[in-house]
């Protein structure tokens, strides 16, 4: 099986052709590439096909769980298209799992992509959460004996927000997998952990559901731009820092998310 690995901003994630493993099961195929000791290694596995609906991306947690969509995976998708010479000029869409999406390539020294991420979402039903709420903004939950406010909402895939004041005094990987697996949220959700550090300016760690700790979720850096600026916390135009790096997120009806990819192998894994 032919594969290219790409990483947006330390989001890595293996992509082929559908026409290199069709008839395969692609939950356990994205297991075993994934995994960083028996396999090639990344958070990801992403499949390209082009069907009657166009042209489609799917997507693969290092889990073998499927996700509606991934704000890194699709800068990376988009540069491995233009790679192989899969579509022609610097503007696509793309059929996810969260709709379609429409990309362009921008200019600049390195390969940048901007995505219109489409609308959030906050109705409970469609995060979805097991609680009959128009939006679940700012409610506190329990974990541990200690209450935590959060806001969820699905931006391409269900996500939830908290504000902190330090990120440093957070431990992710303790708190972090709490929260995904917490009974308000029946699939789960990704968990981004926030600090705001100017109204244009707001850092961000994620603990993604089906992948654990991440250096950079795109759906969740846009999450936390539409959530810090409902709450009045940002502006509608943001610089997003991430452990892998920073993108710019603007919050108008629809979210534009802007960050770049980086092709880092290919070659050949034996099925």
């Amino acid at each position: 099986m032919r594969f290219e690995k790409y990483h947006g901003l330390g989001n890595d994630f293996i992509i082929l052709n559908i026409e290199d493993v069709r008839g395969r099961n692609l939950s356990e195929l994205g297991k075993k590439v994934c995994h960083r000791n028996f396999g090639i290694g990344a958070d990801g596995m992403i499949v390209f096909e082009r069907n009657d609906r166009g042209i489609v991306m799917n997507f693969y947690n290092a889990d073998g769980t499927t996700a509606p969509m991934c704000g890194n995976g699709i800068r990376c998708f988009t540069h491995y298209m233009k790679n192989n010479g899969l579509f022609s000029g610097d503007s696509v869409s793309i059929q996810t799992g969260a709709g379609e999406m429409r990309v362009t390539i921008t200019e600049g020294t390195e390969f940048m992509v901007r995505v219109n991420m489409g609308r959030p979402i906050f109705e409970g039903s469609a995060i979805p959460i097991r609680e009959e709420a128009q939006e679940y903004i700012e409610k506190e939950i329990e974990v541990d004996g200690e209450k935590i406010k959060v806001s969820s909402l699905f931006m391409g895939t269900t996500h939830t927000v908290i504000f902190v004041d330090d990120l440093k005094g957070v431990d992710v990987e303790k708190l972090g997998p709490k929260i995904e697996k917490y009974e308000l949220y029946p699939v789960g959700t990704n968990v981004n952990f926030c600090e705001v550090k100017s109204s244009q300016e707001v850092h961000v760690t994620t603990w993604e559901r089906g992948a654990g700790m991440t250096l950079a979720c795109g759906t969740g850096a846009c999450a936390a731009a539409v959530i810090g600026n409902k709450l009045g916390r940002l502006e509608k135009d943001t610089k997003v820092v991430v452990p892998g790096g920073e993108m710019y997120i603007e919050v108008e009806e629809d979210v534009f998310m802007t960050g770049p990819s980086v092709k880092i192998a290919e070659g050949e894994f034996l099925l």
